[in-house]
């Protein structure tokens, strides 16, 4: 039986240091989820309000700059609507971007209403820094304009995106000040499957910058640093080691993921890592040897926070039952294995 907490056993491994268990991002048995969202989360959608809560607007909307997004049911994010991109030309996005004038709102009576309802001895609480510079260019001229604007006009890129990020950083400083998270999450999303989507120098000249610029309330309070970034982004990983991250989700398959467990060991959370294509009709002994497997290669020094499950992550209700006996095993092989091997 575990002695720790669901939180102090998740922030330990976010530390480096020793973990009773392996957490799991599903839960099993008397493993509760470990983390919570609190905060100003309306920030890192775009919305044109600050609330507090995870949930986008569904159909049609605006953010704070003016980018318009599509949300629908069913559908796990709101994505830049296709051909409504309502900045032209970088070179005079002052005529265009205006920083957004917030409602007076009682942030501490916001944050006591929501940690009212919070166990957070049992659990930690993650917030977010708002703002993901790459994917808000993105959403204001598209994919090819954004990419052409980086290579041809860096310069006001970085003025641009330094504006925003400006007006950001004292939102960011008061969500932390009042929720005070343990975990504080910073996003963005800049490779694709095969490499990023654009080169290492462009990163250190204008994202790194505005990166170290958004963290820094966060580092004022002492809480840990989550990074997530989809795709093939482990070219990115020293420079946000240096900036102080300690989990790094979800790990996509098409990074080295053996060659970074390999180089940093448990000084890098990996959360996710899953790289095994389990099937309904799979035996349970093969199960549970992949489960095994899976946390020998990168769990045994506690560095991991695991993401295993079988079945499309679009699954359909009438799909789970299908895959409830294989996800059992996998999340029963993981509760037993995964305490076993940190014993």
């Amino acid at each position: 039986m575990a002695h720790l907490t669901p939180k102090e056993n998740y922030l330990r491994i976010g530390r480096h240091e020793q973990a009773e268990y392996i957490p799991s991002l599903i839960p099993f048995r008397d493993r509760i989820l470990p983390t919570y969202p609190i905060g100003l989360f309306a920030m890192q959608f775009g919305q044109d309000t600050l609330e507090s809560g995870w949930e986008q607007p569904y159909g049609e909307w605006q953010d704070f700059w003016g980018a318009t997004f599509i949300n629908y049911d069913g559908f796990p994010a709101a994505l830049p609507k296709p051909g409504h991109f309502p900045l032209k030309d970088i070179r005079h996005w002052d005529k265009f971007i205006q920083r957004p004038e917030v409602s007076n709102i009682n942030l501490a009576e916001m944050a006591n209403e929501e940690l009212s309802h919070v166990n957070r001895t049992q659990l930690a609480l993650t917030s977010d820094v708002g703002f993901q510079p790459f994917q808000q260019l993105v959403a204001l001229m598209g994919f090819t304009e954004a990419l052409c604007a980086l290579e041809e006009e860096p310069e006001a890129v970085k003025e641009m995106l330094n504006y925003m990020a400006d007006w950001y950083v004292p939102l960011i400083r008061a969500n932390l000040h009042y929720w005070q998270p343990d975990i504080v999450t910073i996003a963005d999303d800049t490779a694709a499957k095969y490499q990023p989507l654009f080169s290492l120098k462009t990163f250190r000249d204008i994202f790194l910058p505005i990166y170290s610029k958004l963290l820094s309330p966060a580092h004022e309070i002492g809480a840990l640093i989550d990074y997530h970034n989809c795709g093939k982004c482990e070219l990115f990983l020293p420079d946000m080691l240096k900036l102080g991250i300690s989990y790094w989700n979800p790990c996509e398959l098409d990074n080295n993921l053996f060659g970074i467990k390999m180089e940093h060991g448990r000084d890098l959370t990996l959360s996710g890592c899953w790289y095994y294509d389990v099937q309904p009709k799979d035996p349970q002994e093969k199960v549970r040897f992949l489960v095994d497997e899976y946390l020998d290669t990168f769990a045994r020094d506690g560095g991991l926070i695991a993401m295993a499950f079988a079945g499309p992550l679009d699954m359909s209700i009438e799909d789970a039952p299908v895959w409830k006996k294989v996800n059992y095993w996998i999340c029963d092989e993981l509760y037993n294995y995964g305490t076993k091997i940190l014993a």
